[in-house]
């Protein structure tokens, strides 16, 4: 975006989420329990058209790329990722690198049980990472769980964007954020972790944006 900053291409679903997305949770549950080996041929054949999506992108010089999969573990456990979709993550990361390009894939949800899985894949990074009440795991937590190379965005919810409203209450819990994150600061960007408040007053989002400039820095 000019020099104000890069848009993330979010442009892929990994196989299990495409799944998710055609058949409904509840019915991609029973076809990969009834019909795996079925299921496994229908997703490579995902799998290999978004890989050439990704080298595409890549090749284009698309310095960031994202997978849109909401990796909440309620439906993306380790044992449906390793089978379905490590393969992509880990094929897509390396198309990515191998033309200088990132490869990150939208969180939300609850993420404890992926961490370490998703970071051995060699993906960059996840973007949303949401902490209690909306997830699992406190982000100082995830960066221990992670490799020192793995990114993870966050930090704002839903409850921050609805129940903070003055610059001095946004000020306050971005420094006091920013203080226990401060030994990952290098693998940290403040941003949206989940969703924001439907209701979240625009002032207070400014107030946010101001706080990331003023503080961050």
């Amino acid at each position: 975006m000019g020099k104000d900053g890069l848009v993330i291409a979010g442009e892929l679903w990994s196989p299990l989420k495409a799944l998710h997305l055609l058949a409904g949770a509840v019915q991609a549950t029973y076809l990969m329990a009834d019909h795996q080996e079925r299921v496994r041929e229908l997703l490579a054949l995902h799998e290999r058209a978004q890989l050439d999506l990704v080298r595409q992108m890549a090749a284009a010089g698309v310095p960031a790329m994202m997978a849109m999969d909401n990796l909440d573990t309620a439906f993306h456990t380790p044992a449906y990722v390793e089978k379905f979709s490590a393969s992509f993550y880990e094929q897509a990361s390396a198309i990515a690198h191998a033309h200088d390009s990132a490869f990150f894939i939208h969180a939300c949800g609850r993420q404890r049980a992926n961490l370490r899985l998703i970071d051995s894949l060699g993906v960059d990074g996840l973007e949303g990472v949401a902490f209690p009440p909306l997830g699992d795991v406190e982000l100082d937590e995830a960066f221990r769980m992670t490799s020192d190379r793995f990114l993870i965005t966050g930090g704002i919810s839903a409850f921050q964007t609805r129940e903070l409203h003055s610059r001095q209450e946004v000020f306050s819990y971005v420094q006091g954020l920013l203080e226990r994150l401060q030994p990952f600061a290098h693998r940290f960007v403040l941003a949206s972790s989940c969703n924001t408040a439907i209701d979240a007053p625009w002032e207070t989002l400014k107030h946010f944006r101001d706080a990331w400039q003023e503080l961050g820095g």
